[in-house]
């Protein structure tokens, strides 16, 4: 017997494998854990290739909102790449390199959603509904076993009133995303599972006992925007989203202060530093591969040499916090310039989502989340730009990609004077 893979079921499993990537790597040593470490790369660039073999036969359609967001984040990557070699603060290869790191995750968006155009089917996701409520079942269950049991797996620090909850992830945020990861479809499925709830309610309980708060934010996130719409029937997503606001810095506001009101730690050092560069180089920027990001770590950017980064002495020189950042790599890289271009570019990325709210809830309620998740991660790591988000815009793509093939075929039905009932 033959087991055969479609389309749909390839783009679900290169999903999968983003999903647990840095879990693949984490067990994996020599050769085998180098072929993991960059799988992403290869991944998003072969992507990235057929969806330029596609543009370049006139075949990829574009909304307004999407053609925006393109040209914003183009000027963004461009900013980046000639602030980087004009500065000569990195290598030219590693300019590139940081900026292909800082685009994967909207080429992973538009390379699902283009690529699978006309492919997919408003209900192509319910054939994996019943693995995402297994996974579920089965993290509660470890979730159960490692509180009250002999704990299978080693568990992080003491957080609140027990330790940190990881599981076989190496960090606790892999074990959240994760979940994170299962609860999107879930959630999307929901306009034909309703049930689906309360194996949503189990995954945020495993994001929940993670104790990080970005991820506990993330997960009241998921559920404020659910409770708002369907319990509540709120109409103003304004107010829903000062709601998640002022949720999230009440939740993270320890931490906050923590990670930014001390000048001996690393992420104090790097926000004070960035701004500090952005203002002096205005209107200019140190350019991708210079400043915060791991490929001005890993490749010893001249910039970090110079202001001491690399210097062992310096008690905020921790290697595990001088590219665990978001804002510093905007900041200083780009400048205040680029920086405008971004944030843009990711309010009109949470615009498409807003739009979706009265149209199409469970579209809009993965779409804020994915989004909402990393805006609040951006506190604490590289968000946006770390390999462990990379999945959730992928499924994005896809989303949108099935919903916008379902109206197409209505369209055109319509225009063909048929009676089309959904």
């Amino acid at each position: 017997m033959k087991m055969k893979l479609s389309k749909q079921d390839l783009w679900i499993c290169i999903y999968l494998y983003f999903v647990f990537q840095t879990f693949f790597q984490s067990i994996s040593t020599g050769l085998i854990h180098t072929m993991f470490k960059y799988s992403d790369d290869v991944l998003v660039l072969s992507l990235f290739l057929l969806l330029m073999i596609k543009a370049a036969r006139n075949k990829v359609k574009l909304s307004r909102d999407e053609k925006q967001i393109l040209i914003m984040y183009g000027i963004f990557e461009s900013l980046g790449i000639l602030f980087g070699l004009l500065s000569d603060h990195q290598r030219a290869i590693y300019v590139f390199l940081d900026g292909f790191t800082c685009a994967k995750f909207l080429i992973l968006f538009f390379s699902a959603q283009i690529l699978s155009s006309g492919r997919l089917s408003e209900r192509w996701m319910l054939k994996y509904n019943p693995l995402c409520k297994i996974v579920a079942v089965l993290l509660f269950f470890l979730l159960v076993h490692e509180l009250f049991f002999c704990p299978f797996f080693e568990k992080a620090e003491y957080r609140y009133f027990t330790h940190s909850l990881k599981f076989f992830f190496t960090h606790p945020e892999g074990l959240a995303r994760a979940s994170a990861a299962f609860i999107y479809p879930l959630a999307y499925n929901m306009r034909f599972h309703k049930k689906n709830m309360k194996y949503i309610l189990m995954l945020c309980i495993v994001m929940l006992f993670t104790f990080r708060s970005k991820s506990i934010a993330a997960m009241f996130v998921i559920l404020a925007i659910y409770f708002y719409k369907k319990v509540l029937n709120g109409k103003h997503i304004s107010v829903l989203f000062v709601g998640i606001a002022a949720m999230a810095l009440f939740i993270g506001y320890d931490q906050i202060k923590y990670y930014y009101g001390h000048a001996l730690i690393g992420r104090t050092k790097l926000l004070t530093d960035s701004i500090y560069l952005a203002n002096k180089m205005f209107p200019f920027g140190s350019g991708f591969g210079s400043f915060g990001s791991n490929v001005a770590l890993d490749h010893h950017s001249s910039l970090y040499e110079a202001m001491g980064y690399f210097t062992a002495e310096n008690p905020w020189a921790v290697k595990e916090y001088l590219n665990d950042a978001f804002w510093p790599i905007i900041f200083a890289q780009v400048g205040w310039i680029g920086s405008i271009f971004f944030i843009i570019t990711i309010g009109w990325f949470l615009k498409v989502g807003v739009d979706y709210y009265k149209k199409d809830f469970y579209v809009a309620w993965v779409f804020i989340s994915v989004i909402m998740y990393d805006l609040v991660s951006t506190l604490a790591s590289s968000a946006f730009f770390h390999p462990i988000s990379l999945s959730s815009y992928l499924l994005l793509g896809l989303i949108i990609s099935s919903v916008s093939s379902d109206k197409n075929k209505k369209e055109e039905k319509n225009h063909e004077g048929r009676i089309y009932i959904s």
